[in-house]
């Protein structure tokens, strides 16, 4: 029976899990996801408090207004024969420095909602809202189990493998 049925006694499942920690710290604010729920890429497992870096957004945008206007009047006066060049490019490496603070603030806070990579789902969840959560590996916000990772093996005796094909169920 076992040559035209083969079987086996021992099988294993493997998968690839990955545990999600948070890119940056705060309070988390929702969890969206729940425990051994199939869920698709792209969907918000949990949001971490946005307010304090939409603040230093805000401010280095203003900063950014103020010091392209300091830049626009240092090259004016630099046109006018009144001014110097050093302050030309003092105010044009301060109004680079910024935008480049803004584009750093601006990823940071893209980062306070943490989604999944790929299909799966969330085996240990660690988080509540309220929790605190730094971007440490050692304290993971929760375990993502990827659904594409499964991997199926058995054991099978040397009889039985002789009519196995591959395909079969």
């Amino acid at each position: 029976m076992n040559y035209n049925h083969p079987y086996s006694e021992i099988s294993r499942q493997y998968f690839v899990s990955t545990p999600v920690v948070p890119a940056v710290r705060g309070n988390v604010v929702s969890v969206n996801v729940k425990p051994n729920t199939p869920i698709k890429t792209g969907h918000l497992l949990f949001s971490i408090d946005p307010i304090p870096y939409q603040n230093k957004v805000d401010a280095l945008k203003a900063q950014l207004i103020s010091a392209d206007l300091d830049f626009q009047r240092a090259v004016q006066l630099m046109k006018q024969k009144i001014g110097r060049q050093r302050d030309v490019d003092t105010t044009k490496a301060k109004l680079d420095n910024l935008a480049a603070k803004l584009n750093d603030a601006e990823y940071d806070l893209s980062r306070t909602e943490v989604r999944a990579y790929s299909d799966g789902y969330v085996t240990q969840m660690m988080v509540y809202p309220g929790l605190y959560v730094v971007p440490m590996p050692l304290r993971p916000a929760m375990v993502f189990v990827q659904q594409e990772s499964f991997t199926y093996v058995g054991w099978y005796r040397q009889n039985s493998s002789m009519r196995l094909e591959k395909g079969n169920e």
